[in-house]
């Protein structure tokens, strides 16, 4: 594992996955990536909903809303496959249940639940 060194700072190595983070460094892994989910949801959400012919704009807005969150779930479980990879954490069942929580958490929170158990991986 990549140590943290003196001078890093929250935001370090955001896309060294196999990094093993502080606290600090995970919370700022977490606002980082929950930003970049709520940026990719929202465009290709509003892209694919601006495209969809639906009769209101109420329709097309709920079409987009659930392109979004699918998109945002996508991202958040991939998120995870890959830290899995980086840090050779396969065979680890415990660390298999984070990304298995974290697809639980989508679901009744979206990216703003589901990011904390693959936070929490980046720091192990």
């Amino acid at each position: 594992m990549v140590r943290k060194k003196a001078g890093q700072g929250m935001f370090y190595g955001l896309t060294t996955f196999k990094l093993k983070r502080t606290p600090v460094q995970g919370v700022g892994f977490y606002f980082a990536y929950l930003v970049l989910v709520a940026l990719a949801g929202g465009v290709v959400g509003g892209v694919l909903g601006a495209f969809t012919p639906l009769e209101n704009f109420e329709n097309a807005f709920q079409t987009g809303t659930r392109y979004g969150a699918g998109v945002a779930a996508i991202f958040v479980i991939a998120l995870g496959t890959i830290i899995l990879k980086a840090k050779k954490r396969f065979n680890d069942l415990k660390s298999i249940g984070f990304v298995l929580l974290s697809a639980l958490l989508i679901l009744l929170g979206g990216a703003v639940l589901g990011l904390i158990p693959i936070a929490y991986l980046t720091t192990k």
